[in-house]
This record gives structure tokens, sequence and C-alpha cells, in this order.
């Protein structure tokens, strides 16, 4: 049994260096840099840097931006395409935002280049278009370490989990991952998470009333819009009375379909399968184990025990050929353990699917991970857990922002 308290997680990577750099202390002293886009990227060596993201390989939105202000207020996502199209500007993402400004990402620094020769100066439904390089955004996670670093003097550890100075609570860990999960958890079923539903259906209703009025206002001749019997919580009518809501009959065991994160508790113990305690921006890559939740139907959570246990098999050496693997680091983009999924039909059959790296794997390591995974669930600890299709799913490149998988069938249809 775990301790209430632990120090701090450590991430197993091979970076030694600090949680912080000089890049971190300049976001710290002067947040507002960030949006300084004065195309300065920095040049700090720090693994850690939050800028380091723009010298790993593999493309990125933030690497080749640039912004474009001076946009006509009313012009539309679909008529700025086609200017650009017009100008033979070759932009990979395209961000309008409300305010007449607009941000470009491009594939390569020519393409960059380009595109700001051909629209600064450039007149556009009678206005003159200004464009510069745009400043890469930090990474979000090392950001926010940065933001919970009360003291730069003692941020000289081991790169952490979560980036805290102090040790974690696990039993608070475990509620904020309750609440990460399943936001009502702490009320009743019946009647107060169906009422909760309830008011957020409503408040759905009222927004949609609201925006359909701005587009036309003739729809208030309707008499569901211009009688309006149900009101939200902050009594702003609806766009149509909400019926009643019916309790569902099953209340655990529920969900037939589960995407499970592979990765390390906030204590650092791991890999193990779960579900991540944040977003990524919101400062941790922490996953909490999957055994505390009771909305995983028994066969499913059978199979995934199994998996657990060829997961630490490897983890601990017992499979020698795939001891090198470790869990996917989103931060480094290191590491090998992504992420499962899994699904169980209504006539008794599981499908899970495994999701893997490969960094730093040959072609006879995948294939060898194919086969111990075949053995494991046929032969070995796992071919009691009830699985009928088991897949392997390897991302081997990217082009691009998009991920390529080469998924083959280990066993089964």
């Amino acid at each position: 049994m775990a301790d209430k308290t632990t120090d701090v997680d450590k991430f197993p990577c091979e970076n030694e260096s600090v949680c912080t750099c000089d890049c971190i202390n300049i976001l710290k002293l002067n947040p507002s840099s960030e949006n300084n886009n004065d195309g300065s990227v920095p040049t700090c060596l720090n693994p850690n840097c939050p800028y380091a993201y723009l010298k790993r390989d593999g493309f990125t939105s933030e690497a080749f931006k640039i912004q474009v202000k001076n946009i006509l207020r009313h012009a539309g996502f679909g008529q700025m395409k086609k200017m650009l199209q017009s100008l033979n500007v070759n932009f990979h993402k395209l961000k309008l935002i409300k305010g007449s400004v607009a941000f470009l990402s491009f594939e390569s620094a020519a393409d960059r280049d380009f595109a700001i020769s051909a629209l600064n100066g450039y007149n556009w439904k009678g206005s003159t278009l200004i464009t510069k390089i745009a400043r890469a955004h930090a990474d979000p996670l090392l950001k926010r370490r940065a933001e919970n670093e009360s003291d730069l003097e003692s941020a000289v550890k081991k790169q952490c989990l979560d980036g805290l100075t102090e040790p974690v609570d696990i039993e608070k860990a475990h509620e904020n991952l309750r609440d990460s999960i399943a936001p009502l958890w702490r009320l009743n079923y019946d009647p107060d998470q169906l009422l909760e539903k309830r008011n957020i259906i409503l408040k759905h209703l009222a927004e949609a009333r609201k925006r359909l009025l701005a587009t036309n206002r003739d729809i208030i001749i309707a008499d569901t819009v211009r009688h309006s019997e149900e009101f939200d919580s902050t009594r702003k009518p609806t766009i149509c009375k909400l019926g009643s809501v019916i309790p569902s009959p099953v209340q655990t065991g529920y969900r037939n379909k589960s995407e499970l994160t592979i990765g390390y508790d906030v204590d650092g113990t791991g890999p193990i399968l779960g579900f991540r305690y944040s977003k990524y921006k919101g400062g941790s890559v922490a996953v909490g184990s999957y055994k505390s939740w009771n909305f995983l139907p028994k066969k499913s959570s059978k199979v995934i025990d199994a998996l657990q246990r060829f997961l630490n098999a490897c983890s601990e050496g017992d499979l020698e050929s795939l001891s090198k693997l470790t869990a996917f680091d989103p931060i480094t983009q290191k590491g090998n353990w992504r992420q499962v999924l899994i699904r169980e039909s209504r006539c008794g059959d599981i499908l899970l699917v495994l999701y893997v790296n490969a960094h730093e794997l040959t072609e006879d390591d995948i294939h060898n991970l194919s086969n111990e995974l075949k053995k494991w669930f046929q032969m070995g600890p796992g071919s009691d857990s009830g699985v009928t299709s088991l897949h392997l799913s390897v991302r081997s490149q990217l082009v691009g922002d998009l991920n390529i998988l080469v998924t083959d069938t280990v066993m089964g249809k």
C-alpha cells in the first residue's frame, strides 16, 4: 500500500538536467514576452527548454509561423484561403482570429519567407496587409511547470513528472483524477447527477436559441422559439422544451469502448495502464491506474489486467527481448508504449489494440513484440483473458503533423 505522500515522482528518461532554463526564467519574469512576435527564437541548449521541441525531428506547426494583421474584420476563413491560393502561398495551417489577425504555419522556412514577401503590403478588400514572423509558443507543460516553481534556486532536480517542489499527496492526486474522468462522481446518480446533466443540456439549448436568433431573426416567428416553456439555470429561454431524463438501468460496467494511456503514476511507478490526470497543458503527464473505475465491464477489465501483467513482465526483464521498451514521453517524444484501445461487443467478443511508438525499435524488435504478445495471450498468463482479436499498431514515422500508423493483426479475427 502506497504512503499518502511520496517524494516528487521521477519520469524515467536519460536527461539529468534541471527543470528550468534561461528561457523559462525569462517567461517567469516577463510572461508577455511569449507574445512578442519579433520572430526571435531562443537558442537555449537546455533539453528542458520550453522551445526545445522546435529543434527535434518531426513537424511542428510552431516552427515556421507568421502573423498577418490588418485583415478586413468580417473576412471569412474560406475567403482568406482562396486569396492565399491565388497568391500561390503554400501554407500548412490557417488560424483566423476575430479582430483582423491571422496566423499561418508552414512546413519550411522557404514557404514561410515566400508568404511574407507575397502578403506584406498586399492590398486585399481595401486593407493593406501587414505580415511578420510570429514567435513560437512555449511548450504548455514546461511553461506550466515553470509557473508552479516558487524558488528558482531550489529547482535543481532530475526531470520530474509533475514539476512540483513539494511532496505529492497521492490521495489528492487520485481525487483530481476522478474529477478529470468523471466530474459528477461525488453526486448520487439519481436524482442529483440526472438533474445536473439536465441543466447542462438546458444550457446548450439556450445557447442554440441565442445563436439561431443572431443568425436569423425571422426564426422568432416559430412558436417554440417565441414562447419558450423551458429555461436554463440563469433563466435564459431555450430553443425548445426538454423532456424528462430517463435513468439508465446500468450504472456500472457500461463503457463498452475505452482508450487507456500507458505511462507512469504520480509516485513514479509504472508503466501502468490508465487515464491521464490532466491535459498536457495542465502541467502533468502522469497516468492513474484503471483499477479505480467501475465503468469498465468485467470482461474488459480482465483483458486489461492481462496486458498490465505483460507490461510488468517487460519492465522487470522477464521478457529479455522487450526489456528496453519504455512508456512514451510526450515531452521528449521518446519511448514506446503509448495507449490501448479496448472494445467489447454485445456478442461477447473483445477487441484489443496496442499502440506503440517505433522510437529506436528495429523491424526485429517489432516482430519480437508481436510474437511475445501472441504467446502471452494464446498460451501464456493472458490465455484465459477472453480477448478475441488482438492488434499491434506501430507509429513508424511522421509526415507533416499526421501520424502514420501501421496496424497488424497479432491473433484472432
